[in-house]
């Protein structure tokens, strides 16, 4: 298309119009699904609101053509008329059904000559002809985008387009890619695309865009914001976008990613001086280049003022809820607590309190310069992506763009697919003139290519290098090129030589304490130091002006650092730490900083502090912290008899954070303790780091040989040592039968000792692999759990596991609910996520068990919501949602999830682990009609659990799956032999609902019609008061299918019919399915209801909402987003035919 030309638009259609000579799938790519009516009380005026508000707008009071006049002579670039299209788009939305596309109210422009592209001037006017489309002003079109972006963020929905916040599916992603073009045509615009993900749109240097574009201030978003950002408009009016949707209730994020200096801290501060006047808070802060050894250090400072604001009675509350461990660990304001929180415990409770302080009003969260933010931090900020939709925050986070220094938090954080990521370039010439403009009034010719040269275009040297030279009497380019040395930083740095001894003194500590006070920098500068020598820095232009003692940007702050030699460095940062660890009330987190800055010296000191800074860390669950900080207490040195009991801590600290190195410094640790009680205490972490290792031969060695070192010493260590050796063993195919052996010599303990209770629930493993009766499997439980307050059995344990495991395997549903109830809410009250994950796997297992699947489904899905990516968790929770899925029908998901894991899963996997995903592939395939694969995968279970004795249906039943597969293969006498063992097993475990469902197995493969309803109706009777819905009504099908075979029809439908019932209460869709089909052709005829319409999380949400709980309670409750409750509700109202809570009732859950 000639460029000039009048833009004419294609009219009707169901894909609405667009331009001429753009990219057809520009809108429905970039915009997807966001199409609906814009909030009442945010839509914009009727010229921003598409073509129906602007009709009824001209229809009311009609226009002149030609009446509006853009507020400058320029004419709009090609890449302009693209944003207009842009900008009709998010008010239009993509794909609108026919009818006239046409926006009349578009602000007129005229054309111009061929040359004024290139000039950025003005040619004479000429109106437009008939029917033509012409463009409004830029600065126009963007107000525009920005709004239409924000009320889109308000009804898109998640899956909005990449300018939303929302994640990018690969038609926007093609979008963006085109968006970039636009403001960046060309070979660079490709190269760069090339290399950036989907999400990322790259604001490329103002020199690439059109000459009638650049070289301007344009207007800001607000009086005071952005009052000197040059060629940066495009990229505010994004990040404008997101705050405003945030201040709709939709929240979102941005990155903002570039090289040092190209203006990431004033594009953040000019967003939040806007957010101020919008009416958003503006939490802002950034990392220093210490920053990286404070744990939660950025988090603190971000969220500090907000929540020292807070009423005590507010803090009260928030002290009793999720929030506690943030607000008790990072602000003092909580209980104690026994044990240190995991990470993850801790993100999650920064979670609901950054939840509850937002909740009265929209806020910015703003970090800069994050690339120096602690790892902590960042996995917090990355954590907030699922939590951002449902609440008034927009997240801005700037780093220094390389890639090659960022850590693995840093990089999933600018990876974030529901992120906006801006990559700022530099200034062009016109860019660059502009500023020099400000800064001089006028600019010699030649002066500003010079300073582009000299510069780069990068914004903060141009700025730079225009004050250090605004007095010059003559500023040309041969006096820019002559007063700048090899760069402007060393220009600024030089600086120094003529500053007198105190203030280069007063420099340098700054440069080392980055971001001081001024009395601890001038007792590190050790001189006649002042308010005065501080102030003098600033007028030199070194020094920032908003108060504080940093450097003016991190570039001077760098170079002055590098200019002192390394050994003064090292002195200074040991001084440093001397200084901040003597202040009042000292942060020793701080203090520690600095000694990691510096070289070892064999100091003592130094090692303390070290050692009391890294306790400080786990203490906030920052066991990555605590490492780095003993690494360097172990490089310092310590004092020879102090090592061994430092590089114990580091291995503990590095079991925290899974390091794989932490076994060799366990083991190191371990080696050199001379006392035998104290290296047998050191033996246990040791070995719980081989286990981590799948070590677990060593692990048993090394157990077995430090119990035969204490044997006959201290009882409760030596019952210790037995449990946890018996705990490795009998995972160990030939040390089984030793640890049984072992656990029979002390057997009948009471279990008034931790140690014995430890030991008690070892044998409470060995008795249900052995098969051993239900009642004996239950007086052990009994005496381990006692009144449920035993110190060893911490949920984030096997200890706290094991026991209510098998609680439910014997079929003690109600206590396994009222011991995970208790569970989950000690959970969260200590914000434990491992404890969550614990409470949630017994309770989905004991469910599953009882027969109540959408119950079940609902833990596991909790408990894979708050797992950590561990290989076990995967496993353990995959594994059983999988065979909840096929219970309930939910067949291609069971698949999808179990296909996950590989075919042939690794030796080293944990053997519990391996053994559910066995048997959740034998379910799966029997639910989809494999039953020769069904039959693999049980033999396949039944040689792993044979491997380790524990072939007992107590444990994991391989056998019903089996027999069943055998039955459809027309091999009924290898299934018979294998039920009626499967009998036997089962009565020797008096467990009611295995006997019952085993009489009912039997019966159904047995050749004698008469005999098998006999099994059948004894396994029925034996399963009504089992308390297995699942299994009962499995048996009562049975029994009704046999029933009706024989010719009994009528006696067959009472037990059909009961079928049906139980299993539509149950969740298990296919069995009711088959019940009703027995039931069909018994004759009745069927008028069938649906009772199952609500998802499992929906049930859940209205049962608490019919109990009386608020949505937030509900939220944390469930450990969900507040919005996510919502989106439930409002769910579960339309399926039940209700409008509001006030009409809901308990009758709505009762099938029909």
């Amino acid at each position: 298309m000639r460029r000039g030309a009048r833009v004419r638009r294609d009219d009707g259609g169901a894909g609405g119009g667009r331009c001429r000579g753009q990219p057809s799938d520009l809108l429905p790519a970039l915009l997807g699904q966001v199409r609906a009516r814009p909030r009442r009380d945010r839509r914009p005026p009727a010229a921003l609101r598409g073509p129906a508000a602007a009709a009824g707008a001209a229809r009311a009071r009609p226009r002149r053509a030609g009446r509006h006049r853009a507020p400058d002579d320029r004419l709009l670039p090609g890449g302009d008329r693209r944003l207009q299209a842009l900008a009709r788009g998010l008010g239009d939305g993509a794909g609108a059904r026919g009818g006239d596309r046409r926006d009349p109210l578009t602000l007129r422009r005229r054309p111009a000559r061929r040359h004024d592209l290139a000039l950025g001037g003005g040619g004479p006017a000429r109106e437009p002809g008939p029917g033509a489309d012409v463009l409004p002003a830029r600065a126009d079109l963007l107000r525009l985008v920005r709004l239409r972006v924000a009320d889109a963020g308000g009804r898109g929905g998640r899956r909005g387009g990449a300018l939303l916040g929302g994640p990018l599916p690969a038609a926007a992603a093609r979008a963006a890619r085109r968006l970039s073009d636009l403001v960046a045509p060309g070979r660079e615009a490709q190269r760069r695309r090339r290399n950036q993900p989907a999400n990322s749109l790259w604001i490329p240097s103002a020199g690439n865009r059109r000459a009638s574009t650049v070289g301007r201030v344009r207007p800001p978003l607000s009086a005071s914001a952005s009052r000197t950002l040059v060629e940066r408009d495009l990229e505010l009016g994004l990040l404008d976008g997101i705050l405003t949707a945030a201040v709709g209730g939709r929240g979102g994020s941005a990155r903002v990613l570039g090289p040092a200096g190209v203006g990431k801290t004033s594009l953040v501060r000019a967003l939040g001086e806007h957010a101020r006047d919008a009416g958003a808070r503006s939490w802002l802060t950034s990392a220093g280049q210490l920053e990286a050894r404070v744990p939660f250090g950025v988090v603190r400072r971000l969220l500090d003022e907000p929540v020292r604001a807070v009423t005590p009675e507010h803090r009260q509350a928030l002290a009793a809820g999720p929030a506690r461990l943030a607000l008790h660990e990072l602000w003092g304001g909580g209980g104690a607590r026994a044990e240190p929180p995991a990470q993850g415990d801790m993100v999650h409770s920064l979670g609901w309190l950054l939840t509850d302080l937002v909740a009265s009003g929209p806020v910015l969260l703003g970090v800069d310069d994050a690339q120096w933010a602690d790892e902590e931090s960042l996995l917090f900020l990355g954590s907030l992506r699922d939590r951002l939709p449902g609440l008034p925050v927009a997240l801005v986070v700037s780093a220094r763009d390389e890639s090659v220094d960022r850590t693995p938090a840093m990089s999933a954080l600018v990876a974030d697919r529901d992120a906006v990521v801006l990559r700022l370039g530099p200034l062009s010439a016109a860019g660059v003139d502009a500023v020099l403009v400000q800064a001089w009034g006028s600019v010699p010719d030649g002066a500003a290519a010079a300073v582009l040269d000299v510069t780069g275009g990068n914004p903060f040297l141009v700025h730079a290098l225009a004050g250090a030279l605004a007095d010059a009497p003559v500023v040309g380019a041969d006096q820019v090129r002559a007063a700048v040395p090899a760069s402007v930083v060393d220009l600024m740095v030089a600086r120094l030589t003529g500053l007198s001894a105190a203030e280069q003194a007063l420099a340098r500590a700054i440069a080392v304490l980055d971001d001081t006070a001024l009395p601890v920098a001038a007792a590190l500068a050790d001189d006649d130091v002042d308010a005065e020598t501080a102030d003098r820095l600033r007028r030199a232009g070194l020094l920032a002006e908003d108060g504080g003692l940093r450097f003016r940007h991190a570039l001077l702050r760098s170079a002055v650092y590098a200019v002192i030699g390394p050994d003064v460095r090292d002195e200074l940062h040991r001084r440093a730490a001397r200084i901040l660890a003597a202040q009042p009330g000292p942060d020793l987190s701080a203090a520690a900083a600095h000694l990691l800055a510096s070289s070892g010296v064999g100091d003592p000191w130094a090692v303390g502090v070290l050692r009391q800074a890294a306790a400080a860390a786990i203490g906030v669950g920052a066991p990555q912290s605590a490492m780095a900080l003993l690494q360097r207490a172990v490089a310092e040195p310590p004092p020879e008899d102090d090592l061994a009991e430092v590089l114990h801590e580091l291995g503990l600290a590095q079991l925290r954070a899974f390091d794989p190195g932490c076994a060799q410094t366990l083991a190191r640790a371990h080696a050199l303790t001379p006392d035998p009680v104290l290296r047998a205490l050191r033996a246990l972490p040791l070995a719980a780091a081989y286990g981590f290792g799948g070590r677990h031969v060593d692990a048993a060695d090394l157990l077995g040989s430090t119990l035969d070192e204490v044997r006959g010493g201290d009882r409760e260590l030596e019952l210790t040592l037995v449990a946890t050796w018996a705990a490795v063993a009998l995972l160990v195919p030939d040390r089984v039968a030793g640890a049984r052996e072992r656990l029979a010599e002390v057997a009948d303990l009471p279990g008034a000792t931790p140690a014995e209770r430890l030991v008690l629930i070892q044998q409470v493993f060995v008795a249900a692999s052995a098969n051993e009766p239900a009642a004996k499997i239950g007086d052990l439980i009994g005496r381990v759990i006692g009144d449920g307050t035993a110190s060893e059995q911490s949920m984030e344990s096997g200890a706290w596991v094991w026991p209510r495991l098998f609680l439910g395997r014997i079929g003690e549903y109600d206590e396994v609910r009222r011991q995970t109830d208790t569970g989950l809410a000690l959970a969260e009250a200590n914000g434990s996520v491992a404890g969550m994950i614990a409470a949630h796997f017994v309770r989905a297992l004991a469910e599953a068990d009882a027969g109540r699947l959408p119950e079940a489904e609902q833990h596991f899905q909790a408990m894979l919501a708050h797992h950590d990516g561990g290989l076990l968790i995967q496993m353990l929770g995959h594994s059983g949602l999988a065979q909840t899925l096929a219970r309930q029908g939910r067949v291609a998901e069971a698949r999808a999830i179990l296909d996950r894991f590989p075919a042939e899963l690794d030796p080293a996997t944990p053997v519990t682990g391996a053994a559910l995903v066995w048997d959740a592939r034998s379910q799966v395939c029997r639910a989809e009609g494999d039953d020769a694969g069904a039959l693999a995968a049980a033999e396949r279970l039944h040689a792993l659990l044979g491997a380790l004795g524990a072939d007992s249906p107590t444990w994991v039943p391989w056998r019903p799956v089996a027999i069943d597969a055998l039955r459809s293969l027309d091999r009924l006498p290898e299934a018979r032999t294998l039920a009626e063992e499967h009998l036997a097993a089962c009565e020797a475990s008096g467990v009611r609902h295995l006997v019952g469902e085993a009489f009912c197995l039997l019966g159904s493969v047995t050749a004698d019609p008469a005999e098998g309803i006999a099994l059948a109706r004894r396994g029925v009777e034996v399963l009504a008061e089992s308390g297995s819905g699942l299994r009962a009504g499995a048996g009562e099908l049975t029994l009704g299918a046999l029933l009706r075979r024989d010719g009994a029809k009528a006696a067959a439908r009472e037990h059909l019919r009961t079928a049906a019932d139980l299993l539509d209460g149950a969740g298990a869709v296919p069995l009711a399915d088959y019940a009703r089909a027995e039931l069909a052709a018994t004759g009745v005829r069927l008028s069938r209801s649906d009772p199952r319409t609500l998802t499992p999380s929906e049930r859940r949400v209205v049962e608490l909402a019919l109990a009386g709980s608020g949505n937030r309670e509900i939220a944390a409750r469930l450990h969900v987003t507040r919005k996510t409750v919502e989106t439930h509700l409002s769910a579960a109202y339309r399926k039940l035919g209700i409008r509001s809570r006030d009409e809901l009732t308990a009758g709505h859950l009762e099938p029909r």
